[in-house]
């Protein structure tokens, strides 16, 4: 209640963990109505540009310069940029090889140079040599050819590794599914590693080739992994899928 009217930023840390100490409904009640006066409301607090204690911006704010490129305010900050710090934030969940970027010679006309660059300076902050010196190509731009050693890099993809390597010798068929075909790849370049066969059904086929890939794995019972992209076709092609397949 109160919390979502107010930010639990750090100038109203000692408030808001205080009124969530107290059990009683009356008495957090009371609580509020005395400290009301002092409680920073959002707008005075987190309206502001994220800057250091000398007032400069802060370099690593890769995601909020890319957004103002005139380095004003907008109505929305900071939660403007919320969504994109999710979106890294997923990627990072899955492989942080998807915090990489495509080299020049890559890049479409569809991806821009902008996008490109936004993710570059991200990567650039957000990947320390450290840990660069382990993924894939040993730099910030993306080397999709995952090998044993790069699992470890992954919670997912060792949950991932265990499950399929324990599936794999009791005859099971497995369908793996992921929203990113990025992460789709990664996926294939594992089981292209670890010699298991597969078929793959994404965005980028045509329908033919989508209706052959669901066709030879029905047909075909040495495929162990169907890879599937929940973003081709929507949810009705999804279920169609899953109920079409005898697994």
């Amino acid at each position: 209640m109160l919390c979502n009217i107010f930010l639990r930023t750090g100038i109203n840390k000692v408030f808001f963990s205080n009124y969530q100490s107290i059990k009683n409904r009356a008495a957090q009640i009371k609580y509020y109505r005395k400290h009301k006066p002092f409680i920073i409301p959002r707008k005075k607090c987190c309206y502001k540009r994220p800057v250091d204690e000398n007032g400069q911006l802060y370099e690593d704010a890769v995601l909020w310069r890319h957004q103002h490129p005139d380095r004003e305010c907008c109505e929305t900050c900071p939660t403007c940029t919320s969504f994109a710090a999710l979106s890294m934030l997923y990627k990072l969940c899955a492989h942080p090889c998807l915090l990489q970027v495509e080299r020049h010679g890559e890049l479409t006309k569809k991806k821009g140079n902008v996008p490109w660059q936004k993710r570059r300076d991200f990567a650039e902050v957000a990947l320390p040599s450290k840990l660069l010196s382990r993924m894939p190509g040993g730099s910030i731009f993306r080397h999709i050819n995952i090998n044993n050693d790069d699992i470890a890099l992954s919670g997912k993809m060792k949950a991932l590794d265990r499950l399929l390597n324990d599936f794999s010798g009791k005859g099971n068929r497995v369908l793996v599914f992921s929203h990113s075909t990025t992460t789709l790849d990664i996926i294939q370049n594992y089981a292209v590693c670890q010699g298991f066969t597969y078929c793959r059904f994404d965005g980028s086929m045509t329908d033919d080739k989508r209706q052959r890939s669901v066709d030879e794995f029905q047909s075909d019972s040495s495929k162990y992994l169907f890879l599937i992209s929940t973003t081709a076709g929507g949810k009705r092609a999804i279920i169609s899928i899953c109920n079409s397949i005898p697994l």
